[in-house]
Parts: C-alpha cells; sequence; structure tokens
C-alpha cells in the first residue's frame, strides 16, 4: 500500500496538483476541554487540533451536554499515520470545544477530502456531505472543497462542534498530492470574510489547471497544424501527441477542483490519469527518437508493446497496472537519458538545446518527487513568499521540456528554409563567378596584381568570418557552462538549511573553473545531523558531473535507504559509483571522489573518510584524524571495500574542519611553492578561537594572498563545524 501511494505521488506531480498548507493554531486550554482559538489580524484560524474522538457511533455523542473529557485526541485531516494511530476504520465520531469572541458573526470553511459526514453545532445538525454509513452500499462519499457553515448566534460564544464521519473507502483516499488522506478540515473566520475566501480559492484553482491547460493544447494544435502543413517533419506531430497528453492532466485537474464534487466520478477520472501515463512517455520516448534517429530503434517499438501491456494490466489489478508503470517510467527515463548523451557527445543538431530542457524538468520532477516521498505532500498552494517562488520554479521545471522542444521544432523549421534559400544564392553565386573567371582569364596577364590583391582581401575576409564563428561559439560554450553553474549551485544546501542543521559553522567554497568538482552537503535524518565534504576526479565540467553524481547517490543512500553509518555510507557509495560508471564491467573508467562523512548524534561525533584527513581542536589540542587511503570509485578497486569508524566525544567548544586538497596544492608565495598541509594545520590552529565568519574570512584572505597573480590549480572546499 506503501508503494501504491508513491505512484500516486508520480502521476500528481505530473498532473501539476497543488496541495493547500494548513496553519497550525494556536490553542489554549481553558477550563478543561474548552478551548479558545487564537485569532490572526484577520480574525479566523485552523480547528486543527484538540479534537477529541471515538470510534463507537453513539447518538448521545452529537448532543452538546456530553461529556467527552475522557476521550483521546486527534487531527481529524486524516492521514495514513493518524489512521493508523487510532485504529480508524470506517466510521467515528469527532468533537471540538470552541470558544470565540461573541462580537463577531463566525462561519466555519468545511474541506472534506472524501467519504460521508454530519456536522452538528450544539447538538443539532447544520450540514451533511454524502450518507454516512459503514456499509460500502449505503455511505455515499462525497468532496467537500469548499463548504461554508455559519454558526448559530450565541451570546457567551461557546460552542460544541460534532461531527460523525465514515469512510469505507479510507485507505483508497488520496489528497492531490498524492499522498493517503481522508477526514475534514475546518477553518473559523468572519463571516464577512468568507466571499473574498471562495472567490480568491476559486480563481487560483481556475488560473493554476485551466491557464495550463489552455498553454499546453495551443501549442499542441499550433505543431499539429505545422505537421499538416509540412507533413515530412513528423516530429512535429508525435510532439503535438505530447502535449496534448500534458495538457489532460491539468484539464483532470481543473474540472475535479472547480467541477465535479463526487468522490467516484473523481476516482474514474484519476484512473484515466493511469491510463494516459505509459502513453505519456511512450510520446515523450517518440519525440526524442524522431530528433536523433532516422529510423526508430527496436526499443521503440518494445516500448509500444510495453505500454500496451501496461495498459491492460490496469483493468485486470490497479496495484500491477501501478508497479508496471513506474518500472517503465524509470527505464524510459534512463533510455531518453542515453540517448540524450549520446547526441550530446556526437555534437548532433539540438542535442544540447533539448538535453538542457530535459534535465531542468527531470531535476524539479525528482525533487519535488523527492519532497513528496519525505514528507508526504507538496505544498503549492501557501500564501508565503517560500510557497509563491516553489509555485513558479515548478511551473518553469514542467514548461522547460516542452518548450526547448518546441523552440527546436522552430529553430529546426527556420534553419531547413534558411538552408534553401543560402542554396539558391550559392548556385547564383557560382553562376557569376564562373563568368567573372572567363573574364579573368582574358586579362590575367595585365592584371596580376590587381587578382593577387583581391585574392588577399578575400582571405582576409575568410579569415575574420572564421574568427567571428570560434567567438560566437565560445561564447555559446560559455553560457552553457554558466547555466550549468546555476544547475549544480541550486544541489548544494543554501547557508539557512545548513544554519539549521549545525548551528555555527563556516564553508569556503572557490571552484577553479566556472563549475566545480568539489562538492559538499549537509544532511539531517531524525537526531542524525550529517556533515559531507567530497573532492570529485577532474575539475571543471566532467568534475560537476561527477559531483552531480555523487550528490544524488549520497541522498539516496542517507535519506531513501536509510544507511546510519558513516563507514557504510562510504562503502555504499563506493559501490554505487562503480555501479552508476560500470567500472566493474570492463569498462576503462578510473572516476571517482575522496570523501569524508561526519555523523553528529547526542554527544558523539562518527567520521569515516576516504583518502581526506580530518582535523579537531578540543581544549587547546589540535588532533589529526587519519583517513583510510584509499578513493571512491575506480576500475582497480574491488565492490568489497570497507572502511574504519571512527568514534569520538562532543566536547563543548569543540572544532573540526573537513577540506580537499585545493586549498594546500596552491601554488604561491615568493617562490611559487605549494602551500602544503602543514601549513594549513598550522593556520587552522590559529583561528580556531576566533568567530567563525571571522576564521572564512583569514582563510580566503590568506589563500588569495598566496596565491597573487597565479592560477588555481584546483578547486577549493573547506568547512568549519563548532559544537
Amino acid at each position: 500500500m506503501r508503494f501504491s501511494k508513491y505512484v500516486i505521488i508520480i502521476c500528481s506531480i505530473i498532473s501539476f496538483f497543488s496541495a493547500r498548507a494548513q496553519q497550525a493554531p494556536n490553542v489554549d486550554s481553558v477550563n478543561g476541554s474548552t478551548f479558545m482559538v487564537t485569532m490572526n489580524v484577520n480574525g479566523s484560524g485552523v480547528l486543527d487540533s484538540s479534537w477529541r474522538y471515538s470510534l463507537v457511533d453513539d447518538p448521545q455523542f452529537l448532543l452538546q451536554g456530553f461529556n467527552d473529557s475522557q476521550w483521546p485526541k486527534a487531527f481529524p485531516s486524516l492521514s495514513e499515520a493518524e489512521m493508523k494511530r487510532i485504529g480508524f476504520k470506517c466510521m467515528a465520531i469527532f468533537r471540538f470545544h470552541l470558544k470565540v469572541n461573541p462580537d463577531y458573526a463566525r462561519v466555519i470553511y468545511v474541506h472534506q477530502q472524501g467519504g460521508a459526514s454530519e456536522i452538528y453545532i450544539n447538538g443539532v445538525l447544520y450540514g451533511s456531505y454524502g450518507f454516512v454509513s459503514c456499509d460500502p452500499e449505503k455511505e455515499k462519499r462525497e468532496s467537500a472543497p469548499f463548504r461554508v457553515i455559519t454558526l448559530p448566534p450565541k451570546c457567551n460564544g461557546e460552542y460544541v462542534i460534532a461531527v460523525r464521519y465514515s469512510n469505507t473507502k479510507s485507505y483508497r483516499s488520496y489528497n492531490s498530492a498524492g499522498a493517503i488522506q481522508a477526514g475534514f478540515d475546518m477553518k473559523l473566520d468572519k463571516a464577512e470574510n468568507v466571499n473574498n475566501e471562495i472567490v480568491g480559492e476559486l480563481s487560483e484553482k481556475a488560473e493554476r489547471g485551466l491557464g495550463m491547460f489552455v498553454f499546453f493544447a495551443t501549442i499542441a494544435a499550433l505543431h499539429l497544424l505545422l505537421f499538416m502543413f509540412y507533413t515530412v517533419r513528423r516530429s512535429n506531430l508525435y510532439f503535438s501527441l505530447f502535449c496534448f497528453v500534458l495538457s489532460f492532466y491539468f484539464l483532470y485537474y481543473y474540472l475535479v477542483k472547480n467541477v465535479m464534487t463526487n468522490v467516484d466520478t473523481s476516482d474514474y477520472m484519476m484512473f484515466g490519469v493511469y491510463l494516459s501515463t505509459p502513453i505519456f512517455f511512450v510520446s515523450l520516448q517518440t519525440v526524442i527518437y524522431s530528433f536523433f534517429y532516422d529510423r526508430f530503434p527496436k526499443l521503440f517499438y518494445a516500448s509500444l508493446i510495453i505500454s500496451f501491456v501496461i495498459l491492460v494490466s490496469f483493468f485486470f489489478h490497479l496495484f500491477i497496472g501501478l508497479l508496471l508503470s513506474v518500472l517503465f517510467i524509470a527505464y524510459t527515463v534512463v533510455e531518453m537519458i542515453r540517448v540524450l548523451i549520446v547526441a550530446s557527445m556526437k555534437r548532433k543538431r539540438g542535442a544540447l538545446l533539448i538535453t538542457a530542457g530535459f534535465g531542468i524538468f527531470l531535476l524539479f520532477f525528482v525533487g519535488l518527487l523527492l519532497t513528496a516521498v519525505l514528507t508526504g505532500s507538496v505544498d503549492l498552494g501557501g500564501d508565503s513568499l517560500q510557497d509563491e517562488i516553489l509555485s513558479v520554479m515548478l511551473a518553469f521545471g514542467i514548461t522547460a521540456m516542452p518548450l526547448s522542444m518546441s523552440i527546436f521544432l522552430a529553430w529546426d523549421f527556420a534553419t531547413t528554409n534558411k538552408n534553401l534559400s543560402k542554396k539558391l544564392i550559392e548556385v547564383e553565386e557560382l553562376s557569376a563567378k564562373n563568368i567573372e573567371q572567363e573574364k579573368e582569364k582574358q586579362k590575367i596577364l595585365s592584371e596580376q596584381n590587381e587578382i593577387l590583391e583581391m585574392q588577399v582581401e578575400e582571405r582576409t575576409s575568410e579569415i575574420n568570418e572564421q574568427k567571428k564563428v570560434i567567438e560566437e561559439k565560445n561564447k555559446d560554450i560559455t553560457d552553457s557552462i554558466n547555466y550549468a553553474q546555476r544547475i549544480q549551485r541550486s544541489i548544494l544546501p543554501t547557508e539557512n538549511e545548513i544554519n539549521d542543521i549545525f548551528k555555527d559553522n563556516f564553508v569556503l567554497f572557490k571552484p577553479r573553473d566556472i563549475v566545480s568538482g568539489d562538492f559538499y552537503q549537509f544532511k539531517k535524518k531524525d537526531e542524525c545531523k550529517y556533515a559531507i565534504l567530497a573532492d570529485c576526479t577532474g575539475h571543471g565540467v566532467p568534475g560537476a558531473l561527477m559531483s552531480m553524481i555523487g550528490s544524488n547517490l549520497l541522498k539516496q543512500i542517507i535519506i531513501e535507504r536509510g544507511v546510519k553509518k558513516p563507514n557504510e555510507i562510504l562503502s555504499a557509495l563506493h559501490n554505487e559509483i562503480r555501479s552508476t560508471l560500470r567500472q566493474g564491467t570492463g569498462v576503462q573508467s578510473h572516476d571517482g571522489m575522496d570523501a569524508t562523512v561526519v555523523l553528529h548524534e547526542g554527544n558523539k561525533l562518527y567520521i569515516a573518510s576516504a583518502n581526506r584527513p580530518v582535523y579537531t581542536v578540543n581544549n587547546g589540542e589540535l588532533t589529526e584524524l587519519k583517513p583510510d587511503k584509499r578513493s571512491i570509485g575506480g576500475s582497480s578497486v574491488g565492490d568489497d571495500v570497507t572502511f574504519n569508524l571512527i568514534e569520538l566525544e562532543v566536547k563543548s567548544g569543540m572544532m573540526i574542519y573537513l577540506f580537499s586538497d585545493g586549498y594546500a596544492d596552491q601554488f604561491g608565495g615568493e617562490a611559487g611553492k605549494k602551500f602544503k598541509v602543514k601549513n594549513l594545520c598550522q593556520l587552522l590552529f590559529s583561528i580556531h578561537t576566533k568567530p567563525l565568519n571571522t576564521q572564512k574570512e583569514v582563510l580566503n584572505t590568506t589563500f588569495d594572498n598566496w596565491k597573487k597573480e597565479l592560477e588555481q590549480v584546483d578547486d577549493v572546499s573547506l568547512i568549519g563545524i563548532r559544537f
């Protein structure tokens, strides 16, 4: 069941579903089980905590005077974990004691994820959604994305809200982020705010769903017209099919959020999304093949057969269909990455543009997928600046690949026309040149000097043109690398993220080129805090590619697989690098990295290092922790590699330093020699008592003063942490 949740998350992210954020309420206890909801500046609040529940269906529990003080508490927005915790099967009664300012008229917004409910206020039925029953045949489930109930006027402002709720299909109810979600949410607000809330909510949903549908449907129609007028270029037809399928997901989102309220109808629509998923990836694979192959390879026809099998399997067993879909998605993504890499290496026309668009799309897709898997939801509907930025970035990530393909097709169409025009001009020039040559033969003896001067001018013009072409290509390459730098920077943790894990720290990061072969990661899983520094083989673009591979593998090893100890993390990273680069299959690849992993858990430090020493300073004493003299990866080392684990007790004021070899290997000074590890050790000891920002400034200034006008020889990375 948990695996199927992840499958739904994949479909949901493709569909660009936006899960509405819920802000935790500020609740204060007042006289036992009565609670005062503290309002914000608009007089609103979320009724999320302090609900009491019973799994027994008794009409007495709905009465205002019933004593529920012995009932346990629960969150009515029933996540998968919450349902397991309280033992929810199909029926529950929830009660909430509310006290508000009696001077204002109040309303309650009700959002019901699925199921059926009856809402009682002070023992009186004020609303029902569907028909409540534990019998699946009698129960009528209904989705209530936005309902309003007006609280009855009462002089003291005290209310008892009782909800009789049922959901016989609770473990098949999913929210818009793809996570299992049943139950309901309630939000309290002033009556005068209700119209603005409704209009804003509906407008936002309409803009997100309908707007993206119109956008992709328009692109699909445009390229279909291009194919109809120029059938030779079939890529337009395949791309049109791809955009039509993509636009269907946003149409589904718009209909479910704004038109459909019947849960069963929404389930049928979701089933349509499942069926379209293999079609979507087959169409994407078809577009990629059509760009770089004159004829489709045999793998393409295998993909068609597999996608048909997946479509049929959905009608027999939903879970099997979902499982096959996930495997098929993984296969198509890997295959498309392979095709794009090969095309880029062969410098095929448009390969870099398509690869960039696909890379951005895949980056955002994987990032949101990991967020959804780790947190259980993806919040794209919040009101904070961070939520808005996330929404914009997601829109950019989704549109990057279709836009890059559309731009390539438009550019290809324009290039074809330009080539035809150029050929005509060349024919005309060739004819004119033949006539001119006949005239020149007659004058060659008398005008030899003039002819030589003309030839010199022509050669000079050609050289200038060649120089211009080289300069333009150099600019394109530099621009691409600068763009790659922004992508690489995006995988590194921000300063705020690092400070949330280790309060006192600094990171000195000085790439030799635009992009770097060094990378660092800071992770937190449960009570475990990780600091990781790695130095990949090479620098520049090759090193940056290795750093992207290493960073992604570390996320998988620590966060997804839950490997805890640093020595086990390095061993797993070694195996994954060799597997990813196929170093154990005869491929001559010596690429790898030196890496250090530090784990802080409780009052203990666990350290493992591959080929890089670690320095600690405690009570005025500097200690060097020796590394294992082996690197991560490489074809000369087998898979069964183990690393030593160093265990230390954390002392107050203790400093630890992780660094790559770039700082110590830098040439400079008066004699142009290396800085050396010994001098770096002395420098770190001399500044270890200073504030962390001051340490970073001293290290940076010392490096620049040592290097002076000489070229930086390697990437420089150095991390300092004070406990």
